[in-house]
């Protein structure tokens, strides 16, 4: 099936030639590939190119045509085979290759095998939903925390079932292969399966349209519940909120919960105050909107984000009355009480 489906092929492109474009290798995968698009699909599309510079302004361009890319320097995704990422797996099992120089691509996914045990991966997993232990009632805030969700729930499923030797990506997919092993039933199944739609409605912006606090805190115990993870969900005043996310962000030893702590404290301060007017505003949409842009320059992009956050924190409560304990200048030194 991989060897079939990753034919080049040309005509899926619609209005984009692959050949124009100056990346060595381009793939399509996803759920377009597959055939179970819908209306929140993204069109996925792979990028790898020695030149991070032409990296980043394809993946500009292609953004413009309803493309959301993964893109990648040839080093860093040969990195990511050497550990085992289950993304070559993903591109192994469904992706379909349409220009290919040299058969780089191609060459690579060939030999490229899944590790046998991935019981690191969903422990990290898992603390990333369990640093999701607090929560305000703001909209945004609830879709930031849905969004967190989604990505980790999905992640975690398709790692548990990697580790049984089960390969598969798409969300609905995870999700009954999840409860063929009889770790969620099937009203979790349909319960899980709305983060998808909810996720959408955060990162399409659509914050009015986001379902309440209810809402999360019975997907949350759901999800806490059947992966057996020891947290519970608070809720907390706008400020306060915004504070200890900031505090904690500083002092995560994982870039990736550093990252999306630090995008739930700015979130609130951007849409809460709506001085998308400012420099560090439009900072936070950008790096927030187009990590795989940022990422081919930074390793880490959490520190950017936090001290992006820091300085929307350090303009807004410079103008506004800051929340007890609240230090605007040193993010080290934010207080947890």
């Amino acid at each position: 099936m991989a060897e079939r489906s990753r034919k080049h092929n040309n005509q899926t492109f619609d209005e984009v030639n692959p050949f124009l474009l100056t990346s060595d290798s381009v793939a399509l995968y996803g759920s377009h590939v597959r055939g179970d698009a819908d209306a929140i699909s993204d069109r996925d599309i792979l990028l790898v190119s020695s030149n991070a510079r032409s990296l980043f302004a394809e993946t500009a361009a292609l953004e413009l045509r309803g493309y959301s890319s993964a893109a990648y320097t040839w080093n860093r995704l040969r990195r990511m085979a050497h550990s085992g990422s289950l993304f070559l797996q993903h591109l192994k099992h469904e992706s379909v290759i349409v220009k290919d120089e040299e058969c780089k691509l191609e060459t690579l996914l060939n030999e490229y095998s899944p590790r046998v045990d991935y019981s690191r991966d969903i422990e990290a997993t898992k603390r990333i939903i369990g640093m999701l232990d607090m929560v305000s009632e703001t909209k945004e805030s609830l879709g930031w925390a849905y969004d967190v969700l989604a990505v980790s729930v999905r992640n975690l499923g398709i790692l548990e079932l990697a580790n049984r030797g089960i390969y598969t990506f798409s969300y609905g997919q995870v999700l009954s292969g999840l409860a063929k092993l009889g770790m969620i039933s099937a009203t979790d199944v349909e319960t899980l399966r709305e983060l998808r739609h909810f996720k959408s409605l955060y990162r399409s912006e659509k914050y009015s349209q986001v379902p309440g606090i209810r809402a999360l805190q019975s997907i949350h115990r759901v999800v806490t519940r059947r992966f057996h993870i020891d947290t519970d969900l608070r809720v907390l005043r706008p400020e306060k909120l915004t504070e200890l996310l900031l505090h904690k962000s500083a002092l995560h030893d994982d870039k990736y919960c550093r990252f999306r702590l630090a995008e739930g404290a700015a979130i609130h301060l951007v849409s809460t105050y709506r001085r998308l007017d400012l420099p560090c505003a439009h900072r936070f949409f950008n790096m927030v909107r187009h990590q795989n842009q940022y990422g081919m320059y930074l390793s880490d992009l959490s520190k950017p984000l936090h001290d992006t956050a820091v300085e929307l924190a350090n303009f807004t409560w410079g103008q506004q009355s800051p929340p007890p304990n609240f230090s605007p200048t040193a993010s080290s030194e934010f207080c947890e009480a």
